[in-house]
C-alpha cells in the first residue's frame, strides 16, 4: 500500500505514523507543507523526523525550500514553482492508495490532494487531526454534502478542478477523518479513531513526570500582543495557588520567548522537540492546564488525565477587543469538550 502525506505540525507527524501502521502502508512519501510555516515549527518537525522510530516509516521526505518566507517578495513565484515540483513528484509516481493531509484550507494542501485523487479516483483521502481546527473543518464538510453529491455526478475537468483546488473550493468526493475526536459526520464520510496504539506500546519518548504533578501548557499571548504581560503573570499566579503543593511542569509554546522571566524559580520548564501529547502518553499526572490551547483539546479527547482546565483571562487583560471574542468562541468549544473553564 502506497501513501502520500502533507503535514505541518509535530502532532501530525505522530498521527500520520499511527495511520500508516494502522492501514498497513509500506511505501510512504511525506511532504512538510504549508506556506508561511513558522521556522520553529519547521525545526521541530525536522528534528522529529531524524528519529529512526519516525523516519523509518517513510521512503522519501520532501521539505519546502527555505525561500518560502512570508517576507519574500518573490514568494508568489515560489508558490508556482512548488506546485510544479510537487505535481511532478505526484504525477510521475505510481498511484497512491492513501493520502493524509492536515489543514483543509491551506493553499498547498488541496492541490496535492487533488493531484493524488486525479491519479487514482479510488484513493482513500484522510484529514488527520490538527487540534481544534479540525472540528471546524468537519462542520463545514457536513454542510457541503449536497454540493459533493452534485460533484459526483459530473465528469472531472482537470484544468477547472485544479483551479478550484488552488482557490480552496475543490472538495474531495469522500474524506475519512483520522481523528481522536467525535465528529458530527454523515453521508459517505466516516471516522477512524486514532488510539495511538503504536506509541502506547513502543513509546520511546517517555518523560519522567512526578506522580500527581500539574502540567502547564504555555501560549505566546504576550509575544503576539494579545495579552498584557501582567495579565499573563496573574493567571499563572492563580494556577500556582489553585494547585498549591503540587509539582509543576511548564511547556512553552514554540513561539514563546520571554517565559523564563514569567515563570518562578523551581518550576520545571520542558522544551521538547516532540509534541506534548506524545510525552504525556501514560504519564500519571493530576492535571493539564493552559489557555485555549489545542493541546488541551487533544488531551481531553485522548483522556490523558481527569483534570484538564483552560484558564480565561479577564477582559482588561487583553490588548484588543478582537482577541476577547476569539477566545470566548474557543472557550465555548472547550466547554463542549468537557474541558473545565476557569475564570
Amino acid at each position: 500500500m502506497r501513501s502520500i502525506s502533507i503535514i505541518n505540525t509535530g502532532i501530525q507527524v505522530v498521527n500520520v505514523v499511527e495511520a500508516l501502521r494502522k492501514n498497513g502502508c509500506t511505501e510512504n512519501y511525506l511532504i512538510i507543507g504549508q506556506f508561511n510555516l513558522h521556522p520553529d515549527r519547521i525545526k521541530q518537525i525536522e528534528i522529529m523526523l531524524k528519529d529512526d522510530f519516525l523516519n523509518s516509516n517513510f521512503k522519501k521526505i520532501y521539505g519546502l525550500p527555505k525561500q518560502f518566507s512570508p517576507k519574500n517578495p518573490l514568494r508568489f513565484i515560489s508558490y508556482i514553482l512548488t506546485y510544479i515540483k510537487f505535481a511532478f513528484i505526484i504525477l510521475r509516481a505510481k498511484k497512491y492508495d492513501f493520502c493524509f493531509f492536515g489543514v483543509y484550507t491551506d493553499i498547498i494542501m488541496r492541490p496535492i490532494v487533488f493531484l493524488s485523487w486525479f491519479k487514482n479516483r479510488k484513493i482513500k483521502i484522510n484529514l488527520i487531526d490538527e487540534g481544534v481546527r479540525v472540528i471546524t473543518d468537519a462542520a463545514n464538510r457536513v454542510k457541503q454534502l449536497k454540493y459533493i453529491e452534485k460533484q459526483k455526478q459530473r465528469k472531472t475537468l482537470f484544468v477547472r478542478d485544479f483551479y478550484l483546488a488552488i482557490t480552496r473550493k475543490w472538495i474531495p468526493p469522500q474524506i475519512t477523518y483520522f481523528s481522536v475526536y467525535d465528529l458530527p459526520l454523515s453521508g459517505d464520510d466516516n471516522i477512524e479513531l486514532n488510539e495511538y496504539g503504536c506509541f502506547k506500546n513502543n513509546n520511546p519518548y517517555k518523560y519522567s513526570f512526578e506522580s500527581g504533578a500539574v502540567v502547564i501548557i504555555g501560549q505566546p499571548y504576550v509575544e503576539l500582543n494579545i495579552i498584557k504581560q501582567r495579565g499573563y503573570e496573574e493567571i499563572l499566579e492563580k494556577i500556582f495557588t489553585d494547585y498549591a503543593g503540587k509539582k509543576f511542569y511548564y511547556f512553552p509554546h514554540p513561539m514563546e520567548t520571554i517565559y523564563t522571566s514569567l515563570i518562578p524559580s523551581g518550576i520545571n520548564i520542558i522544551r521538547s522537540q516532540y509534541p506534548v501529547e506524545l510525552l504525556l502518553l501514560g504519564a500519571k499526572i493530576d492535571a493539564i492546564v493552559g489557555f485555549n490551547s489545542s493541546v488541551l483539546y487533544n488531551a481531553a479527547k485522548m483522556k490523558l488525565c481527569d483534570d484538564i482546565s483552560s484558564y480565561m483571562f479577564n477582559d482588561e487583560h487583553y490588548i484588543n477587543a478582537e482577541s476577547i471574542e476569539s477566545n470566548k468562541t474557543l472557550a465555548a468549544m472547550f466547554g463542549e469538550a468537557r474541558i473545565n473553564i476557569r475564570n
